[in-house]
């Protein structure tokens, strides 16, 4: 039985520790709450299927029951939209008109612009999980692109009303407003978000915009100078912020900005006739990719784990690199207890993300859990070698050691993370665990914490 857990460590600069333990004997019937929608729960909705039978204790290696692909599924535009509508209508009929699975046939609807339909499904959406935010926004948003912004503006206040409240919610209410003609409120919304959610590049290039179409351009300026610093989208900004400069009179920075969008749009030309198919069929996989991916999500929720393996799987088929599905896959995977399964999948993701910390320390743990402990270590240590600088291979190995009841190794790997680390409170209690087992109580007293 392995039982040990990674200190999985932000990449960021500013590591930040979090525990993830793992061990044989997990119920095969449960299911992650990154699988659950955070905002409804929905368990006394789901169907009680039985999982596929969990592996156990094993005696040995278990095999995969599982390939990945290595190169795209063909297929074009006309095939892909079929297959995706088809998704669709299983999805439903299996299921039934749960509101995740009516949600992602009104994403469908709306990537294929048939907007009425989706206004209907999200519509159904709101009345079977009226605190789900998602809703809302993509139901704006549709009534935006048929024209009734003023709908778009009153189905997001409701929101509000009913306690919804974020950043991306502010911004599309903004945006609302912008486009009713409201304009004065539109600033009154960004400036409440903006203060309550902080600076987000896309909420100022929205009061930027807002500003300016409001005669405040002076002011605008600033504004979508911080968004474009911020990293917003640098074309919609730039010609807001040549408009501002233009409209104050400053025609030489406005003609280097003007100077920036030209050579911008000479990047992105190109022959509609010459690309137009291509371009197409690479939008018809993006779409069947999207509901694929969102019909895998449904299908774990309501525990089909049979049609949720065959959705991801047919998802890597039509793009072996889609990291979402790759990701989905390998997690329900391994809590089904198919770790074979999961490893399979874990090694194709480094092959494509090779550098990879957490990847590392998650196929090491799949590997344990399938009986082999060699590897396991192997891919902890190559973890170890990719970011030798960061305690959290370190930390693994150490727990890892302990599992195998090798305190002397595992002292070896807890001090170089302790070293790395001392104000690591994770690193600090390995290492006194790792000395106390050898009985050296003495030492493991001092051990203290030192303080950032």
């Amino acid at each position: 039985m392995y039982r040990w857990s990674l200190a999985i460590l932000a990449m960021s600069g500013i590591a930040i520790a979090c525990a993830i333990s793992w061990h044989q004997g997990r119920s095969a019937n449960s299911v992650d709450g990154s699988l659950a929608s955070p905002q409804h729960d929905t368990s006394e909705q789901r169907t009680e299927r039985a999982a596929p039978t969990a592996m156990g204790e094993r005696e040995g290696l278990t095999e995969p029951t599982i390939r990945i692909p290595q190169f795209s599924a063909p297929g074009n535009a006309e095939q892909f939209h079929i297959e995706a509508e088809t998704v669709v209508l299983l999805l439903l009929k299996t299921v039934g008109r749960k509101h995740e699975a009516i949600h992602v046939a009104a994403l469908l609807e709306a990537q294929l612009h048939n907007t009425e339909k989706a206004e209907s499904l999200w519509r159904e959406c709101i009345d079977l999980a009226p605190d789900t935010e998602r809703y809302y926004v993509n139901l704006a948003a549709v009534l935006s692109e048929q024209g009734d912004s003023r709908s778009a503006v009153e189905i997001l206040k409701l929101a509000n009303q009913r306690g919804l409240r974020s950043v991306d919610l502010v911004h599309h209410l903004c945006v609302s407003y912008i486009d009713s003609g409201e304009l004065k409120q539109a600033t009154v919304e960004c400036e409440k978000g903006l203060e309550e959610f902080g600076k987000s590049p896309a909420l100022l290039l929205v009061y930027g915009s807002a500003l300016l179409e409001n005669g405040q351009a002076d002011r605008a300026e600033q504004i979508l100078k911080e968004a474009i610093r911020m990293g917003a989208g640098a074309q919609l900004a730039n010609s807001y912020l040549m408009r501002a400069l233009l409209l104050q009179g400053k025609r030489e920075e406005a003609s280097v900005v003007k100077d920036l969008l030209r050579e911008s749009a000479e990047q992105e030309e190109h022959s509609a006739d010459s690309r137009y198919a291509a371009l197409s069929d690479a939008e018809g996989r993006r779409i069947l990719l999207s509901v694929l991916a969102g019909a895998g999500h449904v299908y774990q929720l309501y525990r089909n784990y049979e049609f949720a393996e065959l959705v991801l799987l047919r998802a890597i088929s039509v793009d072996p690199g889609h990291a979402v599905a790759l990701e989905q896959l390998a997690t329900m995977f391994g809590q089904l207890e198919q770790y074979a399964n999961e490893l399979t999948v874990r090694e194709h993701q480094l092959q494509l993300r090779p550098f990879d910390l957490l990847g590392h320390l998650k196929l090491a743990k799949a590997a344990a859990l399938n009986g082999n402990p060699q590897r396991a270590e192997a891919a902890i240590k190559l973890a170890i070698s990719r970011s030798p600088t960061s305690s959290t291979g370190f930390v693994a190995m150490a727990e890892f050691l302990l599992e195998q009841n090798e305190a002397k190794k595992a002292e070896w790997y807890a001090t170089r993370a302790f070293g790395m680390r001392p104000s690591d409170e994770l690193a600090a209690a390995l290492l006194r665990k790792t000395l106390r087992l050898q009985g050296k109580e003495t030492e493991a007293q001092e051990v203290h914490i030192i303080q950032d």
